[in-house]
């Protein structure tokens, strides 16, 4: 899901929670996946629809804020 996406979704009410979590095939990377009210989860990807996966925890986190969520679930 892109960021677009995501914010239109959030503002509608239709997005309910966010996660980060460590990139599987980059231990130094983080990613993060957003989550639909019917449960389904989405990669917030760019508009290449290739997965955000950055090496700054705190970039990541304005990202995940910048779509409106205000709380977001950290796997550390």
């Amino acid at each position: 899901m892109t960021l677009k996406q995501a914010k239109t979704l959030y503002s509608d009410g239709k997005l309910t929670s966010a996660e980060i979590m460590r990139n599987p095939s980059q231990n130094d990377h983080w990613f993060a996946s957003v989550y639909k009210k019917s449960g389904k989860m989405f990669m917030l990807v760019d508009e290449a629809d290739k997965v955000i996966s950055l090496n700054d925890l705190n970039a990541l986190v304005k990202l995940v804020r910048s779509v409106g969520f205000r709380r977001v679930l950290l796997h550390v």
